[in-house]
């Protein structure tokens, strides 16, 4: 069971972590134009890869965060004392 908290803590962190880059950096997906995924002209380029960095790790922290939920969840059905 302390195995499906930790995984959530971790998909926590790093949501909160990718979000706010995605954010603090000049919200990096609002200066681009998205139907080719390429920033808009006149924009500097680190902005547009930071917040795509940002946007991903977010991303991906939720996934963990859904993974650490099924495993909690398989944990109390099946009754693990792990």
């Amino acid at each position: 069971m302390k195995r499906g908290f930790v995984i959530l803590i971790i998909g926590s962190v790093l949501v909160l972590f990718g979000f706010s880059f995605l954010i603090l950096h000049d919200e990096g997906f609002g200066k681009m134009d998205t139907t080719i995924m390429q920033p808009i002209e006149g924009f500097d380029y680190a902005v547009f890869v930071i917040g795509r960095f940002g946007f991903i790790i977010g991303i991906v922290g939720v996934i963990i965060q859904v993974v650490g939920g099924v495993i909690l969840f398989l944990d109390r059905r099946i009754g693990s004392t792990t």
